[in-house]
């Protein structure tokens, strides 16, 4: 007995996926500019100008210089993940204006992910399915 999909596969879901993924792809490419003292923005730097981890500093800036949303998904980190990112950029003194957008960016998404995937691991399996119906036709 086939189970009901919370979504359809009929545009909706990856056209909203990839506006709320560009969003935030948008607005941490715009915060990762305007680190004070950064001069080039490979992780490594992002990592040292913002005193976070290696790791989190990777997947955000992997994240922010994607050029597909569905590419930038294995790139998304969790919720405590983004908040450290954020609060680093905030005690750093990067400009409030570009913090917050970021910051409505990724709730933006979140709030999309919860409504129709439950979970990122979902919502990744859900983009990397929808990549593929596109490869396939």
């Amino acid at each position: 007995m086939p189970t009901e999909s919370r979504f359809t596969v009929d545009g909706t879901f990856p056209d909203a996926a990839a506006d709320s993924l560009r969003g935030l792809i948008s607005s941490l490419a715009g915060l990762i500019d305007v680190i004070p003292d950064l001069e080039r923005k490979r992780p490594s730097d992002v990592s040292r100008a913002l005193q976070v981890d290696m790791k989190l500093a990777w997947k955000v800036s992997h994240l922010a210089g994607s050029s597909s949303p569905v590419a930038a998904v294995r790139h998304l980190p969790g919720q405590g993940g983004m908040q450290i990112f954020l609060d680093a950029a905030r005690s750093k003194n990067c400009p409030a204006d570009h913090v917050d957008q970021a910051q409505h960016a990724f709730d933006v998404l979140w709030e999309f992910i919860k409504k129709t995937a439950g979970s990122r691991q979902n919502f990744e399996a859900m983009m990397v399915g929808v990549q593929g119906s596109r490869d396939r036709t």
